[in-house]
């Protein structure tokens, strides 16, 4: 995800307001950022706030991360960092690492 900033203009014609909008930069998350919100993502997924992600974190270091908790927790990543992994993507992720570098990759 990357936050943009833009510069917004409003003026009023006959009947209707119109709004003009600049870019003016895009700013990248970092690294931080993203396993930021990717462990309230995890912590809300796995309802457990007691989540803390590293880059070498597993599905055998998360009790209830099952093949089907992993399909509810790509979809809801994907949504929240408003990117799409392939399937070849989602298959070669072997940690959690892994997976903020395609975000990174993305946003």
């Amino acid at each position: 995800m990357q936050e943009i900033v833009y510069n917004i203009c409003a003026y009023v014609t006959l009947n209707h307001v119109v709004l003009e909008t600049n870019k003016i930069m895009e700013i990248a998350m970092t690294r931080e950022e993203v396993f930021e919100k990717l462990t309230e993502v995890f912590q809300d997924v796995f309802d457990d706030d007691s989540i803390v992600l590293s880059d070498e974190t597993t599905a055998d270091d998360i009790e209830d991360w099952d093949s089907l908790m992993h399909i509810t927790l790509i979809s809801e990543v994907e949504d929240a960092f408003d990117v799409s992994f392939s399937m070849k993507e989602v298959t070669g992720m072997h940690n959690v690492g892994e997976m903020v570098t395609s975000i990174l990759e993305q946003v």
